[in-house]
């Protein structure tokens, strides 16, 4: 007898919970030099932030804006037109964004799951390949290959290479980014530092891995420092820039490693609890080439020649949580029986 498949779309309404922010973001240049300051597009490019299946951002600018793509996923928003700021003045851009926040779904991972690198697909290879981020490094390469030595799948590629990090590496503040290649020999750093040098292991691993880098929602955040010999003065009131890496592990997909996580967790933790899954996480760029250390470099050699101070300050507004209502779509499958009777043809070996 041949049955027919039938496919009944059923639609219903639930609701989810939503944390909501209003976020500012303020940019002041103080120009204390002896000539007028020219800024450039690396000055005054206010991030943006992308819409996803788990945030979704408005963002309002106190000037005229354009589009700047640095490379896919990593977006700013510059000034239409040149800004020069005269002598003992200040020129300041504020960035407002609205943002909601959904939960995200922490899979299940285990090591009887776990698949090699063979189930990669073939379209992910150019997250492999070196570049100045992610610097093809004998160094380095010796390392990966040694730690992951004997380990067939890329989960358990992962959770050793974290457990290197756990007994070989450790977490402090950095003024400016630190490249991998410094890093192998001296394994302190901030969180993209951290990151860098996985992704760069990985890479050398033939496993897929990109940064990404977002901000971190907390009203207990309250950091007033300054840098760069008095040139770069930060302010994080209840938001905070955060970085992580991003590795493709079959059959799981993109999931995050979290090395700030490190320190008494175990290394699978470094995956399902990291920033990323939580709601008070807002995802802003995929850094996958672009050498945003060169940036910053080149802007503090420019704000210190040219004797600017540059003020940032990062302030949540206002943090709310709600339920919304959403649509859920569910699939029921209904046998119906074909009037007629067919023959079933099965071959003996079944």
């Amino acid at each position: 007898m041949r049955l027919r498949y039938a496919f009944l779309v059923l639609l219903f309404i639930g609701t989810r919970p939503v944390s909501a922010y209003n976020y500012e973001m303020t940019w002041s240049y103080q120009n204390n030099g002896d000539t007028a300051y020219n800024m450039s597009q690396k000055d005054l490019g206010a991030p943006v932030f992308p819409d996803t299946p788990y945030q979704t951002v408005s963002m309002e600018t106190s000037f005229e804006g354009k589009l700047v793509e640095l490379e896919s996923g990593f977006l700013k928003m510059v000034p239409l037109s040149p800004v020069l700021v005269p002598i003992d003045e200040t020129y300041t851009i504020t960035a407002t964004y609205q943002i909601e926040s959904l939960p995200r779904t922490v899979p299940s991972l285990s090591k009887q799951l776990a698949e090699t690198s063979e189930e990669i697909p073939i379209d992910l290879l150019d997250y492999t390949q070196p570049n100045a981020l992610y610097p093809d490094n004998k160094e380095i390469t010796e390392l990966a290959t040694s730690i992951t030595e004997g380990e067939e799948t890329v989960y358990g590629k992962i959770l050793v290479l974290i457990d290197w990090f756990e007994a070989n590496s450790s977490y402090i503040v950095t003024e400016e980014p630190k490249r991998p290649e410094y890093m192998i020999r001296d394994p302190r750093g901030d969180c993209d530092d951290l990151s860098l040098l996985f992704i760069t292991m990985c890479r050398s691993q033939g496993i897929p891995a990109y940064l990404q880098a977002g901000v971190v929602f907390s009203k207990s955040l309250d950091i007033d420092e300054t840098d760069w010999d008095g040139h770069y003065h930060y302010v994080f009131d209840g938001a905070g820039w955060h970085a992580w890496a991003m590795v493709y592990i079959p059959p799981w997909g993109w999931l995050p490693v979290d090395l700030t996580m490190l320190g008494g967790m175990s290394s699978s933790e470094a995956i399902t609890e990291a920033f990323y899954w939580y709601q008070y996480t807002v995802v802003a760029w995929n850094i996958t080439s672009h050498d945003y250390i060169m940036d910053e470099t080149n802007q503090r050699e420019a704000l210190t020649e040219s004797n600017i101070v540059f003020t940032q300050i990062d302030k949540l507004i206002v943090e709310e949580k709600e339920e919304k209502p959403y649509l859920l779509y569910g699939v029921a499958i209904v046998f119906v029986v074909v009037s007629f009777a067919v023959r079933l043809r099965v071959s003996p070996e079944a």
